[in-house]
């Protein structure tokens, strides 16, 4: 497996406060050497107190230099942790989806074998189940959608993030498409079916009027009225969002293409 990275180079100088106030007190310590040695041996005095000066001033320089190179290239070691951690928990979300959809769409199939056989109450803890595991389903296509959408954002504005402008990374574009994302459209259908036809049967419209007001919270509703109500809502937004956030438009965005950011090589 390729080992993703973000490096930083041509890191610049960034001075804090107090690496200025040492520096006043380095020159003015030198200062005082200065007239000391001036006194007391002269010219040789004076170049020795030059050579010191110049070298505390290039040990402060260097110091800075590490410490902010140092700085920069641990903002950039997190920054592609996070990355990382996004690009890797889409596939692992995709499957849980497709698992949602698998295990929905079995739930629906029980209905509608348990509408047949007139059983009444199975059927309805069918319905109930099935749309219990689509509301999941939509919580996993969120999070996928928030993780590619955090993935290209971050991959846009490196520099932003890192506080650098020239950086390299190896970080593919988002490697999904809409074709291989499961959706529960058929499913909800199947399901939106089904309870349409068991609602228009007395029998089981009586065990209907006894559950669907009966407290379940699903997906934040608190009845199965409620939440069989707003499903298709929520699958339409889930669906939606998707869509957008695996757009060609939205996914060549992450491609580092601002200057500074280059690809690395092997």
């Amino acid at each position: 497996m390729e080992k993703h990275e973000i490096k930083t180079h041509k890191i610049p100088y960034q001075v804090k406060i107090e690496d200025w106030l040492l520096f006043v007190i380095t020159v003015a310590v030198n200062a005082l050497l200065y007239f000391f040695w001036l006194a007391a041996y002269g010219a040789v005095g004076l170049v020795i107190i030059i050579g010191m000066c110049m070298a505390a001033i290039s040990i402060e320089v260097n110091r800075l230099h590490l410490r902010t190179r140092q700085n920069i290239q641990r903002q950039a070691d997190q920054t592609a942790k996070t990355l990382q951690g996004l690009f890797d928990d889409a596939p692992l979300l995709i499957t849980q989806m497709k698992e949602k959809v698998e295990s929905a769409a079995q739930y629906v199939n029980d209905a509608e074998q348990e509408y047949r056989d007139r059983a009444f109450s199975p059927f309805w803890d069918s319905v109930e189940c099935a749309t219990k595991i689509i509301y999941q389903y939509n919580v996993h296509a969120n999070d996928l959608s928030d993780s590619i959408k955090n993935y290209n954002g971050l991959i846009d504005h490196l520099p932003e993030k890192i506080g650098h402008d020239h950086i390299e990374h190896n970080f593919p574009t988002f490697p999904y498409s809409m074709d291989q994302v499961p959706v529960p459209v058929k499913v909800y259908d199947n399901l939106k079916r089904i309870v349409y036809d068991a609602q228009k049967d007395f029998e089981f419209a009586v065990i209907w009027e006894h559950r669907h007001t009966r407290q379940v919270l699903i997906g934040g509703f608190e009845t199965l009225g409620q939440a069989i109500g707003n499903l298709q809502g929520r699958i339409n937004s889930s669906v939606h969002s998707l869509k957008e956030s695996l757009s060609p438009k939205l996914i060549g965005m992450g491609r580092g293409a601002d200057s500074g950011q280059r690809r690395l090589k092997g």
